[in-house]
């Protein structure tokens, strides 16, 4: 560089002198410097981080993570307080109106005595036309007493189950089937298919290699007798239905028994509450 060239220099340093840099401060960025490529270092964008698919839409990814994910966050929250409602609604509701198990937790056990008035209340119903049969087996010896273990029930719906989940041909395997209200009338006597033509039962256990189903004629009763006693009107339908059914088939009145007096059959029905002392005197002091 010659001398005049030099004097140029300075002259126009002194005229645009470079800006000062406070003590602390960065230094500037270069970016005209040329780099090895021979151009000018393009600026690079600060870092980001990406956006959570859940993010609010306002939340700054720099912000904390349950802000960031707030959406997430507050479909949670509205599932816990959907859950809280609901629990809330069954537990008011079970409060004003319990149900009928519930209720009767609160309620002293029946006794005996309340069984022997049931049993007394009303008299024996008279046989039906449609209990009598054209041809009558003579291989029938005793009759046994069952509950349905339910709280409601009827022919049509026992039956049902047992040909679609016991897969019995011949459906329903009591012979009759006594309502108590509760999807049959109360005291109403339902003739099973079993009975009409004559065939084996499907309700105990054989004993000692004997088919006591080809014996027994089944007779059930809807209702869980381990909770509550029978209706009067059940017993009062079950007393005319042994009468006809110990007539017809010479049934003595001692084999008239429970499903739980069969040695065999290990098993509760018809339940605590079903007094059988009390139903053979009843039948045989109308």
């Amino acid at each position: 560089m010659d001398e005049d060239g030099a004097r140029a220099e300075d002259a126009e340093r002194e005229e645009n002198p470079p800006p000062v840099q406070s003590p602390g401060e960065p230094p500037a960025r270069m970016a005209d410097v040329p780099e090895a490529s021979g151009g000018p270092s393009p600026e690079r964008p600060p870092a980001t981080r990406k956006k959570h698919k859940f993010a609010l839409p306002n939340a700054s990814p720099d912000r904390p993570w349950w802000i960031r994910h707030g959406r997430l966050l507050l479909a949670f929250e509205w599932v816990v307080a959907a859950i809280l409602i609901m629990a809330a609604f069954y537990f008011l509701w079970f409060l004003v109106f319990p149900s009928e198990t519930t209720a009767l937790r609160d309620e002293p056990p029946p006794t005996v005595e309340e069984f022997r008035a049931r049993v007394r209340q009303f008299p024996a119903v008279s046989p039906s036309g449609d209990w009598k049969v054209a041809k009558l087996s003579p291989r029938w010896k005793r009759i046994i007493i069952h509950h349905s273990a339910t709280d409601r029930g009827s022919a049509e719906s026992f039956d049902r189950v047992h040909r679609e989940e016991r897969k019995w041909e011949n459906g329903l395997g009591y012979h009759f089937v006594i309502g108590n209200g509760n999807g049959m009338g109360d005291g109403e006597v339902a003739v099973g298919k079993r009975w009409r033509d004559q065939l084996d039962g499907a309700h105990i256990r054989g004993e000692k290699g004997v088919n006591l189903n080809a014996q027994s004629i089944g007779v059930a009763l809807v209702g869980n007798f381990e909770n509550y006693l029978p209706t009067a009107r059940q017993l009062a339908a079950l007393k005319g239905l042994v009468n006809f059914l110990c007539e017809e088939c010479s049934v003595n009145l001692p084999d008239v028994i429970g499903h739980k007096e069969l040695s065999s059959n290990k098993t509760l029905c018809p339940g605590q509450h079903f007094h059988f002392d009390e139903l053979r005197v009843a039948l045989a002091n109308p």
